[in-house]
């Protein structure tokens, strides 16, 4: 409890200070200032579990049919707060739907059955799905459904469910045995403030992160050895019977609380286990107070259930010279070490005190004691580096002030520890890599809470060019977008779905992703654009390649590393991002050049309901879809006979026919190195990825100009197809229009693609283009609904053979 009571002598003071700090200090600025980074927001998991509701793609839902009163199961395609879409079992994904879980019946699998509703599909999927019954049976084997209280939170994150004035249990820090009722007076971020029931003052007040082992919620105990019983520190405080009193009122008021939520929410991500440590094992401690020396120490008890035990550090002096150091441990602590492991991994060794040498030797210290170390597996200490690297930038609890988070450098890592310094005082800390005190950059400033900024750090005042670029750009307007004057820092990246996708990114996920991302540090921004981009691609490793770092890199570039799952696997390569806000436009215009799309599809513009200057809207993606036949079916166009010339053909001139020639070799080196169109690209290796070795990348196709007088309103020969059986047509379905080829699908069999091919683009000669492998990959389609639509497609090709060929073909 020291650590508590001196956070009160210094409390006011260090956060009006941080307060008045706090809004000079920018992340972005000082990052490039120090030319350093941030650690991954993945190396943080008691963060990103904060913010998890629990909901992810794939689980398994008991939703109302369509229609009712029946039920049948709904697959989670992603989540959106309390919204949900979701996908029927059997449905395809034209289908889905938007659910909100505040609003609509939404179970878990097992419900109907155990009150007794029907579970039946919609009438759309017993269409499809003649034996649907076979079809649940499969889909129930091995399928993760919502927990329940997961349900009941309604899509909120779990740091929503802990508010202000909520009694929760906060077991001892020597004994978790016993523990004492505690008011949440602050919840920053899943960081709880929280104050002992009885207690008035905040001098006993403590920091707590809700995924602590102390953290339970307040309910009658679990088990015979629990018990309530206040703190020492404030046990004289009242009598014993205003302390039962107090216990009863808080519980009392516990109990409106929904237990099922609390209780799950505030279970560790890890579940105790027993210990296999004993009673006088000598063991190395990360010192508790002064954190920056291990020193030895040994079990003095093991506590009942098998899951804690009592850790104390040694000291030779007499007891009345020094009150006894004693910690808590179970066998997952990370600041318990075996004997020898500071030594050997660079972490100063403190004596205990009253040892007789300057020096300390293990073995000597354990025969003098005759006693023996604690073997090395009982320990289960992190083996990972979590992403931290020296010289990396995060937040940090500042271990004896707990009401101060300061910014921190990393100095140092080696599982399961990580060495820190914090900027504000420049001390040093050495700290557990999973540790609850560590959060990621921008941790304070999304929760509102003030950050301890650098002692001498001020913040860069804009120059006066970037002043006057702001101000003259877009023809002498002023640039009013936030942070325009820090280079370093990047505006709203807008996503103009509606501008042509080319033919490596889907149009329809592309339409599922967010309109605008940013604003935020020109790094981070474009890191997630382009795995956004790269998300929505046909094939993420495609674009991946296309956009990987070939060469030795540009010293005014940054460097990141992107990530591609395509089959299972993942893929890894560097790509490089620019620095600064100046040169975002013309970044972001060559990346739409390399992926052959419109240079306006993502940029620091937004493209509304104006349209794009670019007049892309009457792009299709035909050519792209006869260059991938011709591809597909090279070889096997090779191995027919060449035709005979027309008699009344005259023979081309010498000159023309080597032209000819030149060009056929070309397209055939060209091709010739992409036959293998299903095999990943290449990416570069890093770590312990390997990525397979594919084609090298093509050359980018040259961009297709369409005037206005080539769209489907202003070609009078573009005619709507006719509805039903294609095996009688009234226009030649290469004049038709993207609007056309949907028409005509929609009123067909085959309704259910046309809503794929409307947002593909796909007009009449690219639909007499596509095959069956093109269909399963492009439009989603396995099984009897890509045969079918095929089926349909042949017939077309034969009506349109047979009706517009020219006869000298047939």
């Amino acid at each position: 409890m020291t650590e508590t009571r001196s956070q009160s002598c210094v409390k006011k003071e260090g956060s009006k200070r941080a307060h008045d700090e706090e809004p000079e200090f920018h992340w972005e600025d000082y990052l490039e200032a120090t030319q350093s980074e941030a650690v991954p927001a993945t190396a943080f998991a008691h963060v990103e579990r904060s913010l998890e509701s629990g909901l992810r793609p794939g689980m398994k839902l008991e939703v109302l049919s369509e229609g009712g009163p029946s039920y049948w199961l709904a697959a989670v395609v992603t989540t959106c707060g309390p919204l949900l879409s979701l996908r029927y079992l059997g449905a395809d994904r034209a289908a889905d739907f938007w659910c909100d879980l505040g609003a609509n019946e939404v179970h878990p699998l097992g419900w109907c059955a155990q009150h007794q509703q029907p579970l039946r599909p919609p009438q759309a999927v017993r269409d499809r799905h003649r034996d649907w019954e076979a079809l649940l049976d499969q889909e129930l084997q091995g399928a993760v459904t919502v927990p329940t209280y997961v349900l009941e939170m309604k899509g909120s994150v779990p740091i929503d469910q802990l508010q202000e004035g909520m009694k929760l249990l906060v077991l001892e820090e020597g004994n978790p045995l016993n523990g004492w009722a505690a008011s949440v007076r602050r919840n920053v971020g899943g960081r709880l403030l929280l104050r002992y029931d009885g207690c008035e003052v905040d001098s006993w007040d403590l920091w707590l992160f809700y995924l602590s082992h102390r953290v339970r919620p307040l309910d009658a105990p679990s088990h015979g050895d629990q018990t309530y019983r206040p703190p020492q520190c404030i046990e004289k405080l009242h009598s014993l019977e205003k302390w039962k009193q107090i216990l009863k009122d808080s519980m009392a008021q516990a109990q409106s609380y929904n237990t099922k939520i609390l209780a799950n929410i505030l279970q560790p991500p890890v579940a105790l286990r027993e210990h296999s440590f004993q009673v006088g094992h000598k063991v190395e401690l990360l010192h508790p107070v002064s954190r920056q020396q291990a020193c030895p120490a040994t079990i003095t008890a093991t506590l009942a259930g098998g899951r804690w035990f009592l850790v104390q550090v040694d000291d030779l002096r007499h007891p009345k010279e020094g009150a006894p150091l004693v910690r808590c441990c179970h066998a997952g602590s990370q600041s318990l070490l075996p004997a020898g492991w500071a030594q050997k991994n660079g972490l100063p060794l403190l004596p205990p005190p009253g040892y007789p040498c300057s020096s300390f030797d293990w073995e000597e210290y354990l025969r003098s004691c005759e006693a023996q170390a604690a073997p090395s597996s009982c320990f289960q200490l992190e083996e990972d580096s979590l992403g931290f690297e020296p010289g990396q930038k995060l937040e940090a609890v500042n271990i004896h002030k707990p009401n101060e988070v300061c910014v921190a450098g990393v100095e140092r890592v080696c599982p399961p520890l990580v060495w820190l310094r914090l900027e504000p005082s420049e001390e040093r800390l050495v700290v557990p890599l999973r540790s609850h005190q560590l959060f990621p950059v921008g941790w304070c400033a999304s929760n509102g809470f003030p950050l301890r900024a650098p002692r001498d750090y001020q913040r860069p005042q804009p120059s006066a060019t970037s002043k006057e670029a702001s101000s003259t750009e877009k023809g002498g307007t002023k640039d009013v977008r936030p942070g325009a004057g820090r280079s370093s820092w990047c505006p709203c990246i807008f996503l103009n779905h509606r501008c042509f996708s080319g033919p490596f990114l889907s149009k329809g996920r592309l339409a599922e992703l967010p309109r605008q991302i940013g604003p935020g540090p020109v790094a981070l921004v474009l890191r997630e654009v382009l795995s956004q981009i790269i998300s929505v691609a046909y094939k993420s490793t495609r674009v991946l390649g296309e956009l990987q770092l070939r060469g030795p890199p540009d010293p005014k570039m940054q460097q990141q590393l992107l990530k591609a799952k395509y089959r299972g696997r993942t893929y890894r390569a560097v790509v490089e991002t620019v620095r600064c806000s100046s040169q975002l436009e013309p970044f972001c215009r060559g990346v739409c050049a390399k992926l052959q799309c419109c240079p306006n599809l993502f940029g620091p513009r937004c493209y509304g309901d104006e349209g794009c200057p670019e007049n892309c809207a009457s792009l299709t993606k035909t050519r792209y879809a006869y260059q991938f036949v011709r591809k597909r079916h090279r070889r096997h166009l090779a191995l027919r006979k060449p035709k005979q010339p027309d008699k009344e053909e005259a023979p081309p001139a010498p000159q023309q026919q080597q032209q000819q020639q030149q060009q056929q070799q070309q397209q055939q080196q060209q091709e010739g190195a992409s036959e293998d169109e299903d095999s990943p690209v290449e990416c570069a290796p890093v770590r312990t990825t390997k990525a397979p070795v594919g084609r090298p990348r093509k050359r980018p196709l040259p961009s297709r100009s369409v005037s206005p007088q080539d769209s489907p309103d202003n070609n009078p020969k573009s005619q709507a197809p006719p509805a039903g059986h294609p095996d009688t047509l009234t226009s030649n379905p290469l004049e038709w229009s993207v609007a056309d080829v949907t028409n005509f699908v929609r009123n067909t069999p085959c309704s259910y693609v046309a809503r794929r091919l409307h947002e593909q683009e796909i007009d009449g000669q690219a639909l007499l283009l596509l095959t069956l492998p093109m269909v399963q990959e492009f439009l989603d389609l396995q099984g009897s609904p890509a045969v079918q639509f095929c089926q349909l497609l042949e017939r077309l090709k034969l009506a349109f053979y047979l009706q517009y060929a020219p006869k000298g073909t047939q």
